[in-house]
């Protein structure tokens, strides 16, 4: 027998030999799985045999041997024990980060049926065909890479199951897609200046959709013109250049064209006592954000003051306990920048 462990599918290869009587010896071979005949062959001359299992299971061979000169159903008997595997799956991979450009992703596949023996994990990474990022086969279902641009990438996830004997047995193609991530700059970004942050802040821009001809990194009169068209549009001082103020709005921007729903109330502050559905949508953003609320009830009770008071100590705010403006968007930015997990589910 080649092995006793195999996968469906495969061939599985035995041999026998009877020494003694005349030296005329016949085979038979006969295979089980859970007591039924799978398959069996007549007496005859040739001591090897082959049968392919496609299912899993314990299957039983047995080899009957006797000399053409008896006539007994057989003199001799031997069996062994196949144990068959059905092929390893990818039954979904996680890809986990921030999914923005310039941050790492990890991506894990998780698999279903296969041998004990273990498998080994290899990933491709496309973007626009081109081949960016890869790995070796590794025992490793993990694998992290970084996209440098944003777009959609496309992943490759091989397995190979370590007593298969073929390349690869598994393979999962899917997308993912990566976004612009975030703004942060030394504030403020003003007209006349050239910078990295300028570049970075054009980028976005562009990304976003303004009329911006190239990111140069030289903050120039386009960049001012859509600078102060955004800030104009947002009810904020008209100077074209980026405040603090001015660079929530295009984060908050780059969050909601990432899919990121932020927090948008019809009434400021949020106060202790009340109830209200802008109060569930602020619970269930805190829950979603990791923080311990029992349930999104809609009552602005103690648990939810006691979280808004820390978020409000550790932002350098005055600790209130209710939402006004400035708490507002401290947790919108916890939004912006928390990491996300995807399912990828095939």
């Amino acid at each position: 027998m080649d092995s006793p462990q195999m996968i469906s599918g495969s061939s599985a290869n035995f041999s026998a030999q009877i020494s003694g009587g005349s030296g005329n010896p016949s085979y038979k071979f006969a295979v089980y799985n859970n007591g039924s005949l799978v398959t069996d062959t007549l007496y005859s001359l040739n001591s090897a045999f082959s049968f392919s299992p496609s299912t899993a299971g314990i299957y039983q061979v047995y080899v009957y041997g006797k000399d053409r000169l008896e006539t007994d159903a057989y003199s001799v008997m031997g069996s062994t024990s196949l144990t068959v595997f059905n092929p390893v799956k990818i039954s979904n991979v996680t890809a986990s980060g921030y999914m923005y450009d310039g941050k790492p992703i990890t991506l894990t596949s998780n698999t279903t049926d296969g041998s004990t023996s273990g498998f080994n994990y290899r990933y491709e990474v496309y973007k626009n065909g081109a081949l960016v990022s890869s790995s070796d086969y590794s025992i490793s279902p993990n694998y992290t890479f970084t996209p440098i641009t944003y777009g959609t990438y496309t992943i490759k996830a091989f397995v190979k199951d370590n007593l298969s004997i073929n390349n690869l047995d598994a393979e999962k193609d899917f997308s993912i897609n990566v976004n612009k991530a975030p703004l942060s700059a030394a504030l403020p970004l003003n007209y006349g200046m050239t910078s990295g942050d300028v570049t970075n802040l054009q980028n976005a821009l562009i990304y976003l959709g303004y009329s911006i001809s190239s990111a140069t990194g030289y903050y120039g009169t386009q960049t001012k013109s859509v600078v102060s068209s955004i800030q104009s549009q947002n009810s904020l001082p008209v100077t074209g250049n980026v405040d603090t103020a001015t660079l929530y709005v295009i984060n908050s921007m780059l969050a909601t064209k990432a899919g990121v729903k932020l927090l948008n109330f019809s009434t400021l502050p949020l106060v202790y006592g009340t109830t209200s559905s802008d109060t569930v949508n602020l619970q269930n953003t805190l829950i979603y954000l990791g923080y311990s609320i029992s349930s999104a009830t809609g009552y602005y009770g103690t648990q939810t003051k006691s979280v808004v008071s820390s978020i409000q100590s550790q932002n350098s705010l005055p600790v209130t306990g209710n939402v006004d403006a400035a708490t507002l968007k401290v947790i919108n930015n916890m939004l912006i920048n928390k990491p996300e997990t995807k399912n990828l589910i095939f």
